[in-house]
């Protein structure tokens, strides 16, 4: 759409969206508006859930070097052991 003051019989976006009353220029801006909302806010919360995941793998991780370092937890386990002898057959 070229740059006008004309807002009624004017394509907005696309040839099949087409304005023919002021009240449908003014559905379009808000709807738009509205679309625009809701794009910024699913960004929004993938980012805060990207960071949760983030802080609760740090959390894990953090507690499982204590518990190695502790010696809490052996570092070799029984079943991995006798995997490494007797792996699995396909």
């Amino acid at each position: 759409m070229l740059w006008n003051w004309y807002t009624v019989d004017a394509c907005f976006l696309s040839t099949s969206w087409h304005v023919t009353t002021n009240g449908m220029f003014a559905g379009t801006v808000i709807g738009i508006f509205c679309l625009t909302c809701a794009i910024e806010l699913v960004r929004r919360i993938a980012r805060d859930y990207d960071r949760r995941l983030i802080r609760v793998a740090k959390t894990e991780l953090d507690r499982l070097i204590q518990a190695i370092a502790s010696g809490e937890i052996v570092a070799v386990s029984e079943k991995s052991k006798n995997m490494a002898c007797n792996p699995p057959i396909e």
